[in-house]
């Protein structure tokens, strides 16, 4: 499953992180697509990021071309079934 968003939403509710448990659990990969990863001080704080993030196998960034030929050679690859780790502040 490739799930695009920047993980901003305001309304991300106390049910998102059940939610993604659910959709990981369902799909033999999940991978996150987000535009915000494309700089290089970006932080996991805004809430709905962080509910997120636990349930995703990859977190990539996707905002130019150079990005889906990345994400071209992810999804050929074996799916792993964690987040690579970063510093994710």
């Amino acid at each position: 499953v490739l799930l695009v968003s920047d993980g901003l939403d305001r309304e991300a509710g106390e049910g998102l992180a059940e939610e993604m448990q659910r959709l990981h659990k369902s799909c033999k990969e999940l991978i996150w697509l987000n535009p915000l990863l494309r700089y290089e001080k970006f932080e996991a704080r805004p809430a709905g990021v962080r509910a997120m993030l636990p349930h995703v196998d990859r977190f990539l960034p996707v905002h130019n071309l150079k990005s889906l030929v990345d994400l071209a050679h992810a999804i050929s690859e074996p799916a792993p079934r964690h987040v690579e780790k970063r510093a994710w502040r």
